[in-house]
């Protein structure tokens, strides 16, 4: 039932996790809020006085990957000032990525953590004389009502995104949303990922492009990719949901290693550190001694640790989009929550994305049974075999 196919054919996941019903209206009811302020709020703050642009994308590190080509694009067309509003932990990425243009970064609208919501809203009040009138390209895929919020704050003078995505929340339907002066509508087909196909839509719209658009795949510059005879290994993402099981990793590892890489590293953030030393414990003797565990400082290491890695083993996160943008052999373990619009997208074979089709894909990660299926029960040796495919073709 496994299947391995190339970015050519298409795939994705994103996480979510399940709230209890009372945290749900609690944080509509927060939301709500949020929204009537940030709109009361806009009609008291000054214009500002002088034109520009905005670019809007307060999302994930790999969601601001898939949009460096975009951002690049409107960058290289703008004849005025540009700022761009990102997420507060992709924000050093945006620096790196698009050096000389003014980063906003935000606490994570994204992440609906307690708190974010207000500090959110306090730094775009603060911040709002000096953007607001300014024109607005928002590339976020499903605008939230507390996005809707900072719009009304910002009241742009012309707008442009894109309709609701079939993944929005009904909580973005509300009367208070802001409407777009140009508004794209979500791509129904197409090549995935479809969230790069909606950025084409909305960059026709603004630059008034009739014939077809289209936008190169997403890149990293600056990090110099090397090869190597290592693996890196990523095995855990923000939800539970996507992480496939620590035994079955440690099983394709103990089949990679030594006989395809010298060496394994274990990478993750500083709260992933006990999974990664379980997975660890899972390894025969004769292969921990050639893995080790590391934690990148920030982001700037994690690049570079996966540039200068010989193949990348992840689950869909963040460093499976670094690795399709740096164009490093890889191997991407994916679930169907959301199957078709934000999979790690690169140019090349070099790159395999793994899954376990099953009817219910786009649950928007409902999950129906005791365990997310569509990811626990790819075969360890399916992957082993992908990877083994993927240094075969590279030589």
């Amino acid at each position: 039932m496994s299947s391995c196919f190339s970015p050519a054919s298409g795939g994705t996941l994103l996480s979510s996790i399940q709230m209890k019903e009372p945290c749900i209206c609690a944080g509509k009811l927060v939301y709500l809020c949020g929204l009537f302020l940030g709109r009361l709020c806009g009609k008291f703050i000054p214009r500002a006085t002088s034109a520009g642009l905005i670019i809007y994308k307060p999302d994930g590190i790999g969601d601001l990957i898939l949009a460096t080509s975009a951002i690049r694009y409107i960058l290289a067309c703008s004849d005025v000032p540009v700022v761009l509003f990102c997420a507060k932990q992709a924000a050093e990425l945006a620096s790196s990525q698009f050096p000389g243009t003014t980063i906003e970064a935000l606490p994570g609208l994204w992440t609906q953590r307690k708190g974010d919501w207000k500090r959110a809203m306090l730094h775009v009040l603060r911040r709002a004389p000096t953007y607001k009138g300014w024109d607005l390209i928002s590339l976020r895929h499903q605008p939230g009502p507390l996005d809707h919020a900072v719009f009304h704050i910002l009241s742009p003078r012309v707008s442009y995104g894109v309709a609701s995505s079939p993944l929005a929340t009904r909580e973005s339907q509300g009367k208070f949303r802001w409407q777009f002066s140009h508004s794209a509508p979500y791509p129904d087909e197409g090549r995935p990922p479809r969230e790069l196909r909606a950025h084409e839509a909305v960059l026709a719209e603004w630059a008034e492009c009739t014939e077809i658009f289209r936008l190169p795949p997403p890149t990293l510059e600056g990090f110099s990719v090397v090869e190597s005879r290592s693996l890196i290994v990523f095995p855990t993402t923000r939800s539970p949901l996507r992480n496939y099981p620590l035994d079955q990793l440690g099983r394709i590892i103990t089949s990679l290693v030594p006989r395809r890489f010298e060496g394994v590293i274990l990478c993750g953030s500083p709260d992933e550190r006990s999974r990664l030393e379980e997975l660890k414990s899972h390894l025969p003797p004769t292969c921990a001694v050639h893995c080790r565990v590391q934690i990148p400082s920030d982001v700037s290491e994690a690049v570079r640790l996966i540039a200068s890695s010989g193949a990348v083993l992840a689950m869909e996160s963040a460093p499976a989009h670094i690795a399709c943008a740096l164009d490093k052999p890889g191997v991407f373990l994916l679930g169907g929550g959301h199957h078709g619009f934000f999979a790690p997208w690169g140019n090349s074979s070099y790159q395999k994305w793994v899954t376990h089709p099953l009817p219910c894909y786009n649950c928007n990660w409902q999950c129906q049974f005791p365990e997310p299926y569509c990811i626990t029960r790819i075969q360890p040796f399916e992957i082993s075999e992908a990877i083994s495919q993927l240094l075969a073709a590279k030589g």
